[in-house]
């Protein structure tokens, strides 16, 4: 995906879509994130959006695409042909296009904002890729360890990002620091921070009922401890598990 195309003018709308049957909360989201990357990897969807970003939708279910774009009719011909063609429904009706400061509640940079909204997904999709249960684990470690802990980010993620992602091993390294400082940006903490994006993308949620708990910063959990917020999610991080 080439984002030198990217500008804070580009039209924002949404897609929310899914593949029915199969599964329900949490493998159903992942089911239709895995339906999405053909058309998310083909040349008309690359030639009809600026940029994209990725998060979970329904009763965690179903994926909710943002898109960017300056021809959005060519967007909907897209994913409307796509969706015929593989059996993708819309779950809910979409959000037409239209012109949009994404940014307001998270600081107002809105270039900046645009570029970490459509570099995540980039990455997130190539981790969950390569190993699902690893992303995981990853991410609700980050959540309930590392952020709440107000540790740095770069040491818990770098490793499984230079092994499991291709797109972060292309970026320049000036893109890199520059992903590194937009995942760690919180410019209005009662608003979720930027890393939430990401968190919501990996895991197909975010504690946002704990937001509160996040204000001060707090121990860091065990695995036994962070095992018993995912006992909906189908998974549990095995006790040996190292980032």
């Amino acid at each position: 995906m080439d984002l030198s195309r990217l500008t804070t003018t580009d039209l924002t709308g949404r897609f929310y879509l899914q593949a029915p049957g199969r599964g329900g909360r949490f493998a159903g989201y992942y089911a239709s994130l895995d339906a999405l990357r053909p058309m998310l990897d083909g040349a008309e969807w690359q030639a009809a959006v600026t940029g994209y970003y990725l998060n979970v939708a329904g009763d965690y279910d179903a994926v909710r695409l943002t898109y960017l774009t300056t021809t959005p009719d060519l967007v909907r011909e897209t994913v409307v042909a796509f969706a015929a063609a593989l059996s993708v429904v819309q779950s809910q009706p979409p959000e037409p296009p239209g012109p949009s400061q994404i940014s307001g509640s998270y600081g107002g940079e809105e270039y900046r904002f645009r570029r970490f909204l459509a570099t995540y997904p980039l990455i997130g999709l190539d981790l969950l890729a390569a190993d699902r249960l690893n992303t995981r684990c990853l991410f609700a470690t980050f959540r309930w360890q590392v952020m709440a802990a107000r540790q740095p980010y770069r040491p818990h993620f770098a490793g499984t990002f230079e092994r499991d992602s291709p797109y972060y091993r292309a970026m320049p390294a000036a893109e890199q620091e520059q992903f590194w400082a937009d995942l760690a940006h919180w410019p209005n903490p009662p608003q979720v921070d930027w890393a939430h994006m990401l968190v919501n993308m990996a895991l197909g949620c975010d504690w946002l009922g704990d937001w509160r708990y996040f204000l001060q910063p707090q121990p860091p959990l065990s695995l036994a401890e962070i095992n018993t917020r995912l006992a909906d999610q189908g998974f549990a991080i095995p006790l040996d598990w190292q980032p």
